[in-house]
């Protein structure tokens, strides 16, 4: 196995321990806008609104499906908009905040519901005429990621819509050629052939970043056809930088995409594990 290969393999591992550690993301619960980049509220050029303005909801009984709520920005922004509303995450504390941030009329049709991400659509069923993946798809185990692809297409009814934002490599390594950036070694640090990937290091825990064209080519093999992917800018802090004059991009960016169901698609079920050998 070649060394890439073999950091790889340890990456997945730990890529298994950290998705399912609960306690970690409890611990998180307190200090989740410090730690985790909450999309819905630090969204600069408004591109969530501007995205959920182009979904076709029914009339009536409409239903939101949150995969990963978090703390429920998305569900306090946006839950009036829905009949019914299911939030989803597998950390309680994270979820005990999420309904403590809530109105009342907000709490009376949402189901808060604990369980891992990757078996929602198996327990939930396929019901969602939106359903929402924020910044949750990025670990670099491929084939939980897989599942998390599987999963949310399965809940999303044929011709609904979903709305999902994951991290961007061409604005990751747009951040990482800035010279403020080229003089910390520790943002430089992932072997080349991860970056390749996507793979990039990020506070501390290894993420996947997707390219704007990689997204065209992976959201088709799921029934999911693409309407709109959009730059979703967030602040410099989130980068924990602020803004440098260098840079050509008023700030950094998520990839947001509004992607809609083909009707009466299967889902793709998940590839198979390919053999050992040298990094993709």
């Amino acid at each position: 196995m070649s060394g890439a290969a073999s950091i790889l393999a340890r990456l997945h591992k730990m890529a298994k321990a950290s998705n399912m550690n609960q306690a970690r993301w409890d611990r998180l619960a307190n200090a989740f806008e410090d730690t985790v980049c909450d999309i819905t509220a630090v969204d600069m050029n408004h591109q969530m609104r501007r995205l959920v303005r182009r979904v076709k909801l029914p009339r009536r009984e409409s239903r939101l499906v949150d995969l990963g709520c978090g703390i429920g920005t998305f569900v306090k922004e946006f839950g009036d908009s829905f009949a019914e509303i299911i939030a989803v995450d597998f950390a309680p504390h994270i979820l005990a905040r999420a309904k403590s941030r809530q109105s009342a009329p907000i709490l009376e049709k949402t189901r808060w519901l604990r369980m891992d991400l990757a078996q929602a659509a198996r327990k939930i069923g396929t019901v969602a005429d939106l359903t929402v993946c924020l910044n949750v798809i990025t670990s670099p185990d491929e084939k939980l990621r897989d599942r998390l692809w599987t999963s949310l297409a399965s809940v999303t009814l044929p011709n609904g819509f979903a709305l999902i934002v994951v991290p961007s490599i061409e604005s990751a390594k747009m951040v990482d050629e800035l010279p403020v950036v080229q003089k910390n070694s520790k943002r430089r640090s992932t072997p080349a052939a991860l970056v390749a990937q996507g793979l990039l290091n990020r506070a501390g825990a290894m993420q996947k970043h997707f390219s704007r064209g990689e997204l065209a080519r992976i959201l088709p093999t799921y029934g999911l056809t693409p309407r709109r992917i959009a730059r979703a800018y967030c602040p410099w802090s989130e980068e924990g930088l602020k803004k440098p004059r260098a840079s050509a991009a008023p700030y950094p960016w998520d990839w947001a995409c509004l992607v809609q169901r083909v009707a009466a698609s299967k889902v793709a079920a998940p590839r198979k594990k390919k053999s050992a050998g040298a990094v993709r």
